[in-house]
């Protein structure tokens, strides 16, 4: 698979810019900033499969965040939990796919 690298996003009428950092292997969003940042350092040993799933976490992570479906545990954990029924999980994957789609030549 040939991936593209698009700087912005649109996410359910929000725009994202989309930065690479060839030195990071993972990847963040910052809502507040309205900012995606793959890494890509993985490029240099030919794992392109680590990139793509770098850009399916974050681009899902952001999914539902802006679906409501997940949210930041600050109690134990510190972690987001996503919680969903099997159509509020077909409505965000109907939204990832069609935004995943823009990544892939």
């Amino acid at each position: 698979m040939k991936l593209k690298y698009p700087r912005k996003i649109e996410i359910l009428s929000t725009i994202f810019k989309v930065k690479y950092d060839k030195k990071e292997w993972g990847g963040y969003v910052s809502f507040e900033n309205r900012e995606i940042m793959i890494g890509t350092a993985s490029l240099a040993v030919g794992d392109n499969l680590n990139v793509w799933d770098n850009i399916c976490h974050e681009i899902f992570e952001t999914v539902t965040h802006i679906t409501n479906t997940s949210h930041l545990d600050k109690g134990t954990t510190w972690d987001y939990k996503f919680v969903m029924d099997h159509k509020q999980f077909q409505t965000n994957i109907s939204i990832f796919s069609s935004i995943v789609s823009k990544f892939i030549e």
